[in-house]
């Protein structure tokens, strides 16, 4: 278990750190070798949050315990599509505290959050 955010672009430099290989400087600029987490050590880097890019086109960034995802419906293969979503009125983005609510159940676009400490509404 770890707090550390990492993605599928880490895969690059943790296989290259597993076979003890350098990359070239052009290969991987964003990738981190997430092997020290599998060790129970800290990791050389500190990523904050990360931007994701869906099948459809659609962004979500994810920072601490939350995610925004800027779409209606799933922006994915699962059901309401962004498009069907739109048509029934749902807001132009979701936002999700995933501590409290990790199945993305309650989409906060529309209501009072904190983020980074400070209160707001939230009107997309």
């Amino acid at each position: 278990m770890s707090d550390n955010i990492v993605c599928q672009s880490d895969l690059l430099a943790t296989c290259a750190d597993l076979l003890g290989k350098e990359l070239p400087k052009n290969a991987g600029e964003d990738s981190e070798s997430v092997l020290p987490i599998f060790k129970g050590e800290k990791p050389m880097f500190c990523r904050k949050g990360i931007i994701n890019h869906s099948v459809s086109g659609h962004f979500a960034y994810r920072e601490g315990k939350w995610k925004l995802i800027l779409a209606s419906g799933s922006a994915g293969w699962t059901k309401p599509g962004n498009l069907a979503a739109k048509k029934a009125g749902a807001p132009k983005a979701q936002l999700y505290d995933l501590e409290a609510d990790p199945e993305e159940k309650k989409n906060q676009a529309l209501h009072q959050v904190m983020w980074k400490g400070v209160q707001m509404t939230i009107f997309i």
